[in-house]
């Protein structure tokens, strides 16, 4: 017997995987047809045809059913009852359509089950009331009775849903997390259940959003009688964003109505869920009281009528206490309701409270969505910070203080597209008070505080009595009026007339790392200036402070219009000196500027610009061992963009400056070099003599007044030929410096002014005409790496020049002794040098005996010393020729 049953269920088993193998082997050999099947199955009921990349058919994955799964799916929308590909109806990663294999054996094609994967649907009624969607082919065309849908479960992953009715302004957008309904669809009466988890990322009705960003979970059952076309929904619970409503409803052929209810929601589980995920310690608050909400949803299939909703809502004694803060909100009470029905309004009959500042009411109708119209009255004094605790404001990190309020306010909101809209100053009159107030946006490091504020509010401008802020520590105090807001909402432009003074302004407090030029990269550019504001500010502050830097009693007038900003009137002191100018900003195109400014200076001391600016990063100089002043004028003109900077190749400017009483005491290189005289070969080439003449001379350089013009353009620092006259030695420079640190200077020097002790007699300092042989040195390379070469080309130059000199001078010695080249008038007369006369003095004494043999002083004939100076400028002119035309020699 048991060799009979073990038998039995081998031929059992062997027989069942041949069936399941030739059933595998079937499915494989048709998979082709099942597969276009069911596509086709699908598109014979639809209007717009369904259109997929790929489809695949699966077994072992969804064991022990097959699937068509369908990848990468799109409907199009209809437009005018044709498909319009431009607008997406349904996309979808993945669809899968699940069926059970041994159907396939009869060759019925029934699917169970829909899975709808990551992508989106997008339901439009245009403003004719055509929607997009209505894509079903109707019931009595044929259809393919082998194959049918036999679904007992449809469901959503990680899909967009959206509808979108310009007719009636409804659009609704819902992110479907998980979504499915299960059921068993074929038959005529069954229980439909729903399990979602969604997030509701906004309901909104014209302008104005009923419900935004929050999330909704569902599980119940719906009864479904597809005989008389009906969905009733018993008696329910949702939870929308943790909170419970209770629902009930109908869907039939004709119409549709839902009932919402709060159920047992207390004043702070709303203001947590309120917070939720806003506020870190809004658990910490105590609170109690009741909250209500009743709303009542009715509508047809109308496409040109949106459902007619009546919603009344409110708060009984609602309290919230912040022990932390000592803050609280007592005797809160808010009754509200909304109602299309005839008229659509939102109204707010009465909102009272007592908060620590005082008492406070307030009504708020909102009226005609299409162009909202928002009505009101406020009066009284509430505590910012426990309002923010309650209602927190989405861009707001911190904010409380107190404010005193009294005002009415009627204005009408109406959109024109999409990005702008005109707001219309029906009346606005009020006065506010703000004390103590403190504010920071997030993303934004810097934290406004002690904010006291005293303003009026019309329909015209805004008055400001005063306003006080601090920054960390810097200080401000506003005075003035913001002029033309009727104007100005109405796509007009809004003058602004303010007064800015200032005991102590740091930039640091306004910046962040995050602030730096690198960091900064705007996707949308948009203008920086308004094109709708006129703004004129005059300033007045005591001390500015950039960076370490300090600018004293600083005063400007700025100017705003259009793309224009003008700071003119500039005056400051700055490192013991006065400065004065004007800044000018033009927009040329969105955060790119052309720059154009003008500072000068009449005593810019060299000790303190350099003490105040650290050396200017050089270790040359020191502010310690330099002295002097300097009268300079600055004009600058370059690009700017806020993401790039300076356009440094772009920079044109010129600096005027002329010096006054330099002095350089102790430099540490020019020590160092005198220094470096006493090495014997210095001393053998310079002459012993002079080595404490040179560094005496080096120890203490008084360089007289220069004056210059130095231009930046073309990425250089162009110096132009000058002479800087010192007590060690005269100077002729000139050359060029590129901001890569390229350089190329040309310089010379007079050996013997630089080499050769002053000689002295007995009558004073001997003056030697002879200036001895003239250098010249060019210094190219980089900053870092110098190379210093002879110049032999401006030598040469120099040379050349001399010769030239020289032979104007001689024909002008002979026209003026010898009467030659009377006819060339080109040829001036002979001026010779006036030469310093040595005067002998005598004082004869009165009691000694006169001289009686006159002593006369042997001169030779004026002709003679004619003669003599022709013949000596001759020999010199010769000389020189001589050395023109001898071979140059380098020193490298």
């Amino acid at each position: 017997m048991k060799k009979k049953v073990l038998k039995y269920l081998k031929w059992s088993a062997i027989s069942f995987v041949t069936l399941f193998s030739l059933l595998i082997l079937i499915i494989y050999l048709n998979k082709d047809n099942i597969c276009q099947s069911a596509i086709d199955e699908i598109n014979q009921k639809l209007k717009s045809p369904l259109q997929v990349k790929d489809v695949n058919l699966t077994f072992w994955s969804t064991f022990p059913n097959l699937s068509v799964d369908l990848k990468e799916v799109f409907i199009a929308g209809l437009k005018d009852s044709k498909p319009y590909k431009e607008d997406t109806l349904l996309y979808s990663n993945l669809i899968r359509l699940k069926l059970n294999p041994f159907d396939l054996w009869k060759e019925n094609y029934e699917f169970q089950s829909i899975e709808i994967n990551s992508g989106k649907i997008q339901l439009r009624v245009d403003e004719n009331g055509k929607e997009n969607y209505d894509i079903l082919k109707a019931e009595e065309e044929k259809e393919d009775e082998s194959f049918r849908l036999k679904l007992k479960n449809v469901a959503f992953n990680k899909m967009d849903f959206s509808y979108q009715n310009k007719s009636t302004k409804q659009h609704y957008n819902t992110r479907l997390n998980r979504f499915i309904f299960s059921g068993d669809f074929n038959e005529k009466k069954y229980n439909l259940k729903l399990h979602g988890d969604l997030n509701l990322n906004y309901l909104k009705s014209g302008p104005l959003y009923l419900l935004k960003n929050k999330k909704v979970k569902m599980n119940f059952s719906v009864s479904v009688n597809q005989l008389s076309k009906e969905i009733i929904i018993p008696s329910s619970v949702i939870d929308i964003s943790g909170l419970p409503f209770s629902i009930n409803g109908k869907i039939s052929k004709a119409d549709y109505s839902f009932q919402v209810k709060a159920k047992d929601i207390g004043f702070k589980k709303l203001v947590e869920s309120f917070n939720a995920g806003v506020s870190k310690d809004i658990k910490s608050l105590k609170g109690n009281g009741d909250i209500y909400f009743n709303l009542l949803l009715k509508g047809n299939y109308n496409k040109n009528n949106p459902p007619i909703v009546n919603c009344s809502f409110g708060v009984i004694d609602g309290a919230l206490i912040d022990p932390i803060h000592k803050s609280h909100i007592k005797q809160l009470n808010l009754k509200g309701s909304y109602s299309n029905d005839s008229n659509e309004v939102l109204l707010i009959d009465t909102i009272k409270c007592i908060t620590k500042a005082g008492p406070f009411i307030a009504n708020l109708k909102i009226s005609e969505f299409n162009n909202p119209r928002i009505k009101g009255h406020s009066k009284g004094e509430i505590d910012l910070g426990i309002i923010n605790k309650m209602l927190p404001l989405p861009y707001v990190d911190v904010l409380n203080g107190r404010l005193r309020l009294d005002s009415d306010f009627d204005f009408t909101f109406k959109p024109q597209n999409s990005s702008s809209s005109s707001i219309f100053l029906n009346k606005m009159d009020g006065v506010f008070k703000l004390q103590r107030a403190k504010i920071r946006l997030k993303d934004d490091p810097v934290l406004y505080e002690d904010i006291f504020a005293d303003f009026t509010l019309s329909k015209k401008h805004i008055g400001l009595k005063e306003v006080k802020f601090n920054v960390s520590k810097s200080d401000f105090s506003l005075t003035g009026s913001i002029n033309g807001l009727d104007d100005y909402f109405e796509n007009g432009v809004l003058a602004i007339d303010l007064n800015v003074v200032s005991d102590y302004l740091n930039a640091n407090d306004f910046l962040s790392e995050s602030d730096s030029i690198d960091n900064k990269m705007p996707i949308d550019k948009e203008n920086f200036f308004p094109s709708n504001m006129d703004a004129n500010v005059s300033m007045d502050i005591k001390e500015f402070r950039y960076d370490g830097h300090a600018f004293n009693d600083l005063n400007a007038n700025l100017d705003l219009n259009k793309n224009k900003l003008k700071l003119s009137n500039l005056n400051f002191h700055h490192a013991d000196a006065s400065f004065k100018g004007s800044i000018n900003l033009l927009e040329l195109k969105p955060e790119t500027f052309n720059t154009s400014t003008v500072i000068s200076s009449n005593n810019l001391k060299l000790s303190s610009i350099m003490k105040e600016w650290d050396n200017f990063d050089q270790t040359v100089l020191d502010s310690l061992n330099t002295s002097g002043s300097v009268k300079v004028k600055i004009n600058f003109v370059a690009p700017f963009n806020l993401n790039d900077g300076f356009a440094y190749e772009k920079i044109q400017s010129e600096i005027d400056f002329s010096t006054k009483k330099v002095r350089l005491k102790n430099v540490e290189s020019l020590n160092e070099l005198g220094e470096y005289l006493n090495h014997p070969l210095a001393r053998l080439t310079v002459g012993s003599q002079n080595v404490d003449y040179i560094k005496r001379n080096l120890s203490d350089v008084k360089i007289n007044p220069v004056k210059n013009k130095i231009l930046i353009k073309d990425s250089k620092v162009i110096i132009p030929p000058m002479n800087i006259s010192s007590s060690f030695i005269n100077l002729n420079l000139n050359g060029e410096h590129a901001f890569t640190n390229q350089i190329d200077y040309y310089l010379s020097f007079h050996l013997n002014e630089a080499f050769l002790k002053k000689q002295r007699d007995d009558f004073g300092e001997i003056i030697d005409k002879d200036k001895g042989m003239e250098v010249f040195l060019s210094v190219s390379g980089t900053v870092d790496n110098p190379i210093v070469k002879w110049d032999k080309e401006s030598s040469r130059k120099k040379r050349k020049e001399k010769i030239i000199s020289e032979k104007k001078q001689v024909k002008s010695m002979l026209k003026k002794d010898f009467g030659l080249y009377k006819k060339d008038t080109t040829v001036k007369a002979y001026v010779p040098e006036k030469e310093i006369e040595d005067k002998i003095e005598i004082d004869f004494n009165e009691e000694e005996t006169p001289i009686k043999d006159s002593i006369k002083k042997q001169t030779p004939s004026k002709i003679q010393k004619k003669i003599n100076s022709l013949k000596q400028k001759l020999n010199k002119f010769g000389k020189d020729l001589k050395e023109e035309e001898e071979e140059e020699f380098d020193f490298d």
